[in-house]
């Protein structure tokens, strides 16, 4: 855990567990209406929740102010351990996790045109990737030195009192303590405040993600 204080508030972070799973919940929910991942039913939201946060390959903080938990940032820091978990993911745990997709989308159809976009925007990198000799790729030589930042989120009216470069300088930190040599994220092209954080960190977009995003990446010493 680090404490620190900004002005007159105390700030605190430290590791997610269990206990804020709901939290974590409606955190994701003010920060990604549109996500249908982060608006199945809650049952569903916490039981992916709890696979994150027992994953041996990921890592969630919370970032909370006077105690009240604004936000989260969940890191993958063993990018093919984490692969293979997703593989060996028990059938009935995929399959109740796509039906709370599908019956949040019946529920909100206007989802609809949110997917529309992503599936257009991975239709376009596959066509740009196909002239490509090359894919733009992390090596797989230096996967096991990379964490990538799966998931971060900060509730809308605490947005803009610096806590995300709180967070952004534990992560860091923490990635050099773990040994790390690079970090990496994902960043939606109009998300130009987090993408300006970043850049103020010295990450540098690399290159685009299938999902329509920008790559990011950043050495550690």
């Amino acid at each position: 855990m680090i404490v620190t204080s900004s002005g007159k508030e105390t700030i605190k972070i430290q590791r997610a567990d269990m206990s804020v799973i709901n939290k974590l919940i409606d955190i994701c929910r003010k920060c990604f209406p549109t996500s249908l991942k982060h608006n199945v039913p809650r049952e569903i939201a916490r039981k992916r929740w709890a696979i994150l946060i027992s994953s041996p390959s990921l890592e969630t903080y919370i970032i909370m102010v006077e105690n009240k938990t604004v936000g989260f940032y969940t890191i993958n820091i063993d990018v093919n351990g984490y692969a293979r978990e997703r593989a060996r993911a028990p059938f009935v745990d995929k399959f109740a996790f796509y039906i709370g997709q599908i019956s949040c989308l019946i529920a909100h159809p206007s989802h609809i045109k949110h997917i529309i976009e992503i599936l257009r925007n991975r239709l376009h990198y596959s066509q740009k990737e196909a002239l490509k000799p090359n894919s733009s790729q992390i090596q797989a030589s230096t996967i096991d030195k990379t964490a990538w930042g799966e998931l971060q989120g900060i509730l809308p009216e605490y947005q803009g009192k610096g806590l995300a470069k709180h967070m952004q300088k534990f992560i860091l930190q923490r990635c050099i303590d773990l040994n790390k040599h690079i970090i990496a994220g994902n960043v939606k092209v109009n998300n130009l405040s987090t993408r300006s954080l970043l850049e103020s960190f010295g990450y540098v977009a690399t290159s685009e993600s299938p999902a329509g995003g920008i790559i990011y990446k950043k050495p550690l010493p």
